[in-house]
């Protein structure tokens, strides 16, 4: 991601990607794609990986 776009342009580009996706019918959860944002994001800075994995785990269990 530039440096120069907005968190709100990113945001704006990522719901219309997923909007075209579910026009195609492909079925996927709301909460997959934070996380997968979270990781990407994440891996982006260099930091704060674990702490997403782990709380990602955390969500996961019973």
């Amino acid at each position: 991601m530039k440096e120069a776009r907005t968190v709100k342009q990113y945001l704006d580009r990522l719901m219309a990607m997923m909007n075209q996706i579910r026009l195609l019918r492909d079925q996927f959860a709301d909460s997959r794609v934070v996380e997968k944002n979270k990781e990407g994001q994440a891996e982006k800075k260099g930091t704060l990986r674990e702490p997403f994995k782990l709380e990602t785990e955390k969500a996961r269990a019973p």
